[in-house]
Parts: C-alpha cells; structure tokens; sequence
C-alpha cells in the first residue's frame, strides 16, 4: 500500500472561521475504549474537475469525574462602546458567572481597554467580600479608548500562576474594532494561549461584535462563544458560559494525517488541529481524496498525555453540501 502522510506543521494564518450545522449529518458509532471520536463525515464537491472537500467533526468522550479546579481570569471590556446598557448587559453577564461557578475555582476580575488592568491583587473565591470589591472597582471604571485585544491577551496569560490547574480566560466584551487584528499577531497570540494551555471564551456584548475575530481565537484554543438575546438574559448567558469554560480540554500535538489513495495530495484546513471538547464539535476541511484515511496525534488532557489514531471514512459527495 503507498501511503501518503502529511505532517500537520502549517499554522493558522488569517483564516475567518465559520461555525456550521450541516444537514444530514452522518453519525459514527464510539467505541467506549476511545478518548475522542469521529462525530461526523460530509463531503462535497463543486464540479468533476474540482477536488472533493470533506467536513469533519471530531468531540471528546465525555469525563466522568469532576473537572479540577480552575484558574479563571475574566476581562471585562471597559472601552468606549461599553457604555450604558451594555456595561449593565456585561456586570449581569459577570454576576451570573461569578454565582455559578464552583467554590474550589478561583477568579481574577480585569478590566481591558487600551490595557489590562487586574482589580485584585490575586485569585479570589467566586463569593465574598474581596471578589465584591473587585465588580465595584469595575463599575467604578469610565468606559474610555478602543480594545487592543493583543496587548490584553498577552498581559492576561502573565497573570496565571505557576500551579498545574487548568486555565482559561472569559473575555466579555464586542473584541476589536472590526477591522480587527493583524495576522501575525493574531497567530502570535494563538500560539501562546496554546503553549501555554489557557482556553479563552468570549460572551459578546457591545454594539459592533466583531464575531470572526473572538470566534476564531476561541476555536483555535479550545473555547467557546455566547452572547445574551431576546431568549437568553445575559446573567443566564454568564451561569451557562462558566460551566463550559472550565470543562475539560484535550490538546492534540504531533498530528499526522495518513490515506492510501492513489492521488494523496491533501490539505487540512485549519493547518493545526483546533482543541478537543465533549460539549461540541471541532471542525476540520480536507481537500483531496479520502481513502482509508488515518488521523493520528497525542492528545494532552490534563496531566495525561496519550497517543490516539482515528480512522476517518470516505463520504459521498452531497451536493447540498456544496457551500
């Protein structure tokens, strides 16, 4: 058999990510023994001529035990637009955070505009008099500037500790102006949260959210995104955010994409595997033919690191699929 394997060592560069239900999906069976699965195969193709495109949708196994205690470090835009009902919106997002998480989970509260402020002097508990005076010293703060959302993710991962808990950052806020980041920036700042293992989730709030920029960094670190609506007040939003910010995330490393097809040139989109959850899919795209493809890695949860090799079967074409 020839086999061609495409060492994943390309890095996610100016991509806009889209997240998408596709219809008619098709569910794979889980073997109970594995640590993550093939969730969903579709592929499509535009013409004869055209390479065939397939979808793929990979999702943790579920853990059953509690998840360790975490370190969280919540950045509460204070710029410009967030201003009268959007910074009630953003405080009603934090007291719903704040009154759902779990007492062995520790926060620190910082305020982010042109810089990151921390309004503590460390990690606090969810409830009591010091994280208090942490949301007054918050609302005490004039919405001024823009959001350098650079500058603040790189002095945010400088406030963690040097303990082993798991760490994630919830940013709440409409993130930069919508002309966004710089691409070399934004695959900078990527690739710290990753070697650092910090997940950053966002809750939208403001009245431009630029939508694919906290989207992507969210998918390349194993996040989610939220936002408060007409169905879902933004204290709900914050109570339902914490629960997913502090799940377990497995990080996939030394991945190697194999397939016996007698054309094997592919490409994976995004270059690096995105982040594993048990809440939801993470989606890659592969251009070319599929046949007895193989995807292989070391997949890092926790203090566990362990090798995992999924095999990913061929889809039909749909042409429904075709966008």
């Amino acid at each position: 058999m020839s086999t061609y394997v495409l060492y994943v060592l390309t890095r996610l560069c100016g991509i806009t990510v889209t997240i998408a239900f596709l219809a008619n999906t098709q569910t794979l069976a889980w073997s109970a023994d594995t640590e993550a699965h093939v969730s969903f195969v579709e592929a499509a193709q535009h013409s004869d001529s055209s390479p065939i495109v397939t979808a793929i949708g990979l999702r943790m196994k579920p853990i059953r035990q509690p998840a360790a205690a975490s370190e969280i470090v919540i950045l509460v835009d204070t710029s410009a637009s967030q201003a009268g009902d959007y910074r009630r919106l953003a405080l009603d997002s934090l007291a719903g955070i704040l009154e759902k998480a779990r007492e062995t989970d520790r926060f620190q509260i910082a305020a982010v505009d042109i810089s990151c402020v921390p309004l503590s002097d460390g990690f606090l508990s969810p409830r009591g008099e010091s994280i208090r005076a942490s949301t007054l010293k918050l609302d005490a703060r004039t919405p001024l500037g823009s959001t350098d959302m650079i500058t603040v993710l790189d002095a945010a991962a400088e406030l963690f500790s040097e303990t082993d808990s798991p760490r994630s950052m919830i940013y709440i806020g409409d993130g930069p102006g919508l002309t966004g980041i710089a691409t070399d920036d934004f695959q900078r700042v990527v690739d710290m949260l990753r070697s650092k293992r910090i997940s950053f989730s966002s809750l939208c709030v403001g009245p431009q959210i630029n939508w694919p920029c906290l989207a992507a960094i969210a998918s390349a670190s194993g996040g989610v995104l939220m936002a408060p609506g007409d169905a879902v007040s933004a204290k709900d939003a914050g109570s339902a955010l914490i629960a997913m910010a502090t799940s377990p995330i497995s990080w996939p490393e030394e991945v190697v994409l194999s397939t016996d097809a007698p054309d094997p040139r592919l490409r994976m989109l995004p270059g690096r595997l995105p982040p594993l959850r048990s809440d939801r899919d993470s989606i890659i795209l592969i251009e070319g033919q599929l046949s007895a493809a193989r995807l292989e890695m070391q997949l890092e949860c926790g203090s566990t690191k362990s090798p995992l090799a999924l095999d990913i079967p061929a889809a039909t074409p749909q042409t429904e699929n075709a966008f």
